[in-house]
């Protein structure tokens, strides 16, 4: 029965000819490489230091994953094309008001402009912080893996000397980490890693220690997979 529901519930995309570079599909965030599969650093590390979202409600949870999806797309929009290119961030929040949920759980209106105009004024406000420090992305969403290793994970940006991990969340989640870790390790230079943190009322940087994160990720890792083999 296991089986019969995992086949049912599997995407499409594993039906997809295989290819010869390392690729990530949308609508189940699984990377592949020819015919191999390979696990993400983010479900890796979420599988080893999980948060507990139990007692938030379900629509709260949507919203803050549209809002981080939408300022992510929009930095990154911003970063490849620039001030002249880009739609106007005021002109943002009409077109994304749709994408947030109409109701909550119980049945109450969800004020949807609401969200989308904090998410607009939080990108403003990345960007405005990016800007003041002075760097260059050198890399936008670029996939790392190790073959060997059967694991993959893509960064959010990345500066001459830092891979950086997006985060518009209202607080620090210990796995971070581990992803930043990940990243780190799979990267296999000697970048460090750090977290940008956004919320409504600042951006700030939260620096790692990429040794010790990178050592953590190694360890997690291998508890991972024998954890892994354990349920099989």
């Amino acid at each position: 029965m296991k089986a019969v529901a995992a086949q049912e519930q599997a995407c499409s995309c594993m039906w997809e000819l295989p290819r010869k570079d390392i690729w990530r599909c949308e609508r189940c965030h699984v990377y592949r490489k020819g015919k191999q599969e390979f696990v993400s650093v983010t479900r890796v590390s979420k599988a080893l230091l999980p948060t507990d979202y139990a007692a938030i409600d379900p629509i709260t949870l949507k919203i803050a994953m549209v809002r981080g999806i939408l300022v992510d797309q929009y930095f990154t929009e911003w970063l490849v094309q620039g001030d002249d290119n880009m739609i106007p961030l005021a002109d943002v929040p009409e077109m994304i008001a749709p994408q947030f949920p109409p109701e909550r759980t119980d049945g109450t209106p969800v004020d949807r402009m609401r969200f989308a105009i904090d998410t607009a004024e939080r990108t403003m406000l990345l960007i405005a912080w990016w800007k003041a420090q002075g760097w260059t992305a050198t890399a936008i969403h670029r996939i790392v893996y190790d073959e060997r290793a059967g694991v993959a994970g893509e960064t959010d940006v990345e500066t001459e000397g830092r891979i950086l991990d997006l985060k518009v969340v209202s607080a620090i989640q210990p796995n971070y980490e581990l992803q930043l870790g990940g990243y780190l390790e799979l990267d296999g230079g000697e970048k460090q890693g750090a977290v940008i943190h956004v919320t409504k009322e600042f951006v700030r940087l939260v620096p790692y220690n990429a040794q010790r994160a990178r050592m953590r990720w190694r360890s997690g890792l291998d508890w991972y997979w024998t954890k892994e083999g354990m349920l099989t």
